[in-house]
C-alpha cells in the first residue's frame, strides 16, 4: 500500500470534518484503477474501521459516505456494522456496486436479507452487477414460489456468467416446472458452461 494512500485512509478516518472531507476529494481524483496497481492494505484499513464507520454516520457528505463503504468492501470488511452500511449503499445508481457484491459474496448469509434489493439489482445494465448478484442468489436459501421469476428471467439473460448462477441456483431449489424446463431446454442450445448445467437438472430423478 502507498504511503499517500496510507495518509488518505488515516485522513478519512479523522475526526475533523474538513480533513475527511478532502481526503474523500483527494480519493475521488485518484485515476480508474489505482487500487488495482496499488492494492490497499486489509490490516491497515481495518485498524481504522471504527473510526470510518462512525464518520460514515457522521456525515451528510455522500462522496465521504461513499469512499468510505468503498475503502472498506475492498478489504473485505467484516462486522454488523460493516453490513449495515453496505446494505444502505445498496441501490442501482452507486457506482461501486460490484464493489460492494463482492464483499458481500464473502459472507452471503449475513447478508441474506437484502434477497428482495439483489432481485432488483439483477436487472441492472451493467452485466458484471447481474451476474454477482446471479451469484448471491445462488449462495442463499431461496424460496421457489416467491424467487423463481428471478431466476427464470436471469436463465436466459445475455451474458453466460449470469445464466450460468442462475441456473445453479434453479438446481439448489429441487423444484422444476413446464416453464422452467422450456428455458432449460433454451439454455440447452447455447454451448456455454451454464448447458452442462441444464443438461444435469433435466436428467436429475427429482426433476421428472
Amino acid at each position: 500500500m502507498l504511503k499517500a494512500d496510507k495518509l488518505l485512509i488515516a485522513k478519512l478516518s479523522s475526526d475533523c470534518e474538513s480533513q475527511y472531507e478532502q481526503a474523500a476529494h483527494d480519493l475521488a481524483a485518484l485515476p480508474r484503477g489505482h487500487f488495482e496497481q496499488h492494492p490497499l492494505s486489509r490490516k491497515y484499513v481495518v485498524e481504522h474501521q471504527n473510526a470510518l464507520i462512525n464518520n460514515f454516520h457522521q456525515t451528510r457528505n455522500q462522496v465521504v459516505r461513499d469512499w468510505i463503504v468503498q475503502v472498506l468492501a475492498d478489504v473485505q470488511a467484516r462486522g454488523n456494522d460493516f453490513n449495515q452500511i453496505v446494505k444502505q449503499s445498496l441501490h442501482p445508481d452507486c457506482s461501486f456496486l460490484t464493489t460492494l457484491l463482492y464483499a458481500m459474496l464473502n459472507d452471503p448469509y449475513a447478508f441474506r436479507d437484502c434477497k428482495e434489493t439483489i432481485k432488483l439489482l439483477s436487472t441492472h445494465a451493467n452485466a458484471e452487477v447481474r451476474w454477482r448478484c446471479a451469484s448471491f442468489l445462488e449462495k442463499i436459501p431461496l424460496d421457489y414460489d416467491i424467487d423463481i421469476d428471478s431466476l427464470r428471467r436471469l436463465m436466459v439473460d445475455e451474458d453466460e456468467t449470469v445464466r450460468l448462477y442462475a441456473v445453479l441456483a434453479l438446481k439448489n431449489l429441487r423444484r422444476l416446472e413446464a416453464a422452467d424446463r422450456a428455458i432449460l431446454n433454451q439454455v440447452l442450445q447455447v454451448p456455454d458452461s451454464a448447458r452442462a448445467y441444464a443438461m444435469e437438472i433435466l436428467a436429475s430423478d427429482w426433476a421428472k
